[in-house]
């Protein structure tokens, strides 16, 4: 009758009559597949995933659990961070141990120095090298970097820090590697000489982001940068020496592609800075500690860069930039969505222009600032409708400007008051129950010593991360047995911002700069 047995309890079970009176045995269905009970049920691929989000210094124990762990974490292995040079015989064995390696970073000590011979071995071992870091290798020459260089031609990412040698151990990197895009140089022993970074006739449109750092002698740099014409990031940080010739030559030779450019701690005029205004695409524009920027050299920026969406500046507290220049960023930056100001005073006038005219605005910081004070926090958050995130540092803000911004800013969803003596748990406790979803982070005193450029060097997405806690409204007044404590023992240093500049020393007389090196 085109019966088929189901299982052993129901032999003569059809599917086409279930009626459990004319069947007594009960219906049993199929079991379910077995779910993956153990770690060796997974599959490798998941297994490496799994490693993926264990961090470095645990993943070399953990491949030594089993033979099966070591040779999943093998193949999967894409990064190494090698902290004393490896012995010979461990040399060997590394390309049998990470065959998949992409990334390398070598960081020396002074005891055990990676020297010439050993850099060059690990180039042979990994010549299909993507990113190589080297970190104070002060045994290495520009002979071993030459080599090295010449077994790497898959190099795009090269970063060193602290070490000897000089130009021509970079010329080899962008000799040898053509396929370079990334290069980052900070501390590095270059001296003034007649040496210069990037060979006579040779061109470096691969290069997308150049990073100068703490260079005695940057301006050996000129011709790399000059021709590197898809340059589309440039850094300069504290790096002594004058820098406005070196900027306007890179304006006029990469006035296309350039859309981000910081500036910090370096000496450089008006003049360089408003020869910026050549590159239309600027998106991302960081002037940071610049003595002699003004007002006006930001305004020509602006004016010629018309597709910013972040700003960065930091006056130093010279009362250089003011509220002109942020009239000027209203007048000419639609798109801007972030704009963090430190030390700069300015005003409900600059502020109230930028809140009106910028719609797209949605990240604000301010820090350090003696100007800005509750009648700011009320004129933006009257007219700053899409404000999201809202970051006050160290500024004369109190209670009324805290409940200010319960009345404005519809969009806003989180923000960070630190160091504002005037902001107690009463205008907390308020904002809190007039705004239940918004994300409150109060550290009112700033006993957290803690320098005010941490605020300039934030992630991509949104302000750093500025210490503090969690607000609730329910814990007001907490801690503050701590904060005395640890104002007892802070003594006169509390509160106080330390900033250093190794490479000038300025005596500011009625904001304008002059001294000596």
């Amino acid at each position: 009758m085109g019966q088929s047995p189901s299982s052993a309890a129901s032999p003569h079970y059809s599917d086409a009559d279930p009626d459990p009176d004319f069947y007594p045995y009960p219906i049993i269905s199929p079991p379910p597949p077995t779910p993956a009970t153990t770690i060796d049920d997974l599959p490798d691929d998941l297994l490496a995933h799994v490693f993926h989000y264990i961090p470095s210094p645990s993943r070399s124990p953990l491949s030594l659990v089993c033979r099966r762990f070591l040779h999943v974490d093998s193949l999967h292995r894409t990064r190494l961070s090698l902290p004393s040079p490896p012995s010979p015989d461990l040399l060997s064995l590394l390309p049998r141990r990470f065959p998949s390696l992409t990334s390398l970073t070598l960081r020396s000590s002074s005891s055990s120095p990676f020297s010439d011979e050993t850099l060059i071995l690990l180039s042979l071992h990994f010549p299909r090298l993507v990113r190589l870091k080297l970190r104070s290798c002060r045994a290495v020459s520009d002979r071993g970097m030459s080599a090295a260089a010449a077994n790497l031609g898959s190099l795009k990412k090269f970063s060193c820090s602290s070490c000897t040698f000089g130009v021509r151990g970079i010329d080899a990197v962008l000799r040898h590697c053509h396929g370079l895009e990334e290069l980052s140089v900070k501390r590095l022993r270059i001296y003034e000489g007649n040496e210069r970074v990037g060979e006579e006739g040779m061109a470096f449109p691969q290069l997308k982001k150049i990073c100068l750092k703490e260079l005695i002698f940057g301006q050996c740099f000129r011709d790399l940068l000059v021709k590197a014409i898809g340059l589309t990031s440039l850094k300069v940080v504290r790096c002594i020496g004058d820098w406005d010739d070196i900027i306007c030559d890179v304006a006029r030779a990469n006035n296309q592609k350039l859309s981000e450019i910081h500036l910090e701690k370096i000496q450089i005029s008006d003049v360089g800075i408003s020869s910026m205004s050549r590159c239309k695409g600027i998106e991302s524009l960081f002037l940071v500690k610049i003595p002699e920027c003004t007002n006006s050299g930001i305004s020509q920026v602006v004016e010629g860069c018309r597709g910013l969406r972040k700003i960065h500046l930091d006056g130093w507290r010279i009362n250089r930039i003011g509220d002109d220049a942020l009239v000027a960023i209203s007048s000419h930056s639609e798109r801007l969505q972030e704009l963090v100001l430190i030390g700069v005073n300015a005003t409900s006038v600059g502020l109230g222009a930028v809140s009106s005219r910028c719609k797209q605005l949605e990240r604000l910081a301010f820090c350090g600032s003696d100007t800005i004070g509750d009648d700011v926090l009320a004129c933006v958050a009257s007219k700053c409708s899409g404000l999201r995130k809202l970051c006050i540092k160290n500024c004369p803000v109190s209670d009324t400007g805290i409940e200010a911004l319960a009345l404005g800013c519809p969009n806003l969803v989180k923000v960070k008051v630190r160091k504002c003596q005037g902001v107690s748990g009463r205008g907390v406790e308020w904002l809190k129950e007039k705004r239940k979803h918004l994300v409150l982070n109060l550290d009112s005193e700033g006993v957290d010593a803690m320098e005010e450029d941490d605020i300039i060097r934030g992630s991509e997405s949104e302000f750093p991360q500025m210490h503090g806690r969690s607000f609730a409204a329910n814990d007001m007044g907490a801690g503050n047995e701590r904060l005395t404590s640890l104002r007892g023992r802070l003594g006169s240093l509390a509160g106080r911002s330390w900033i250093m500049y190794p490479w000038r020393r300025w005596e500011y007389m009625d904001g304008n700069p002059s001294g000596n090196l």
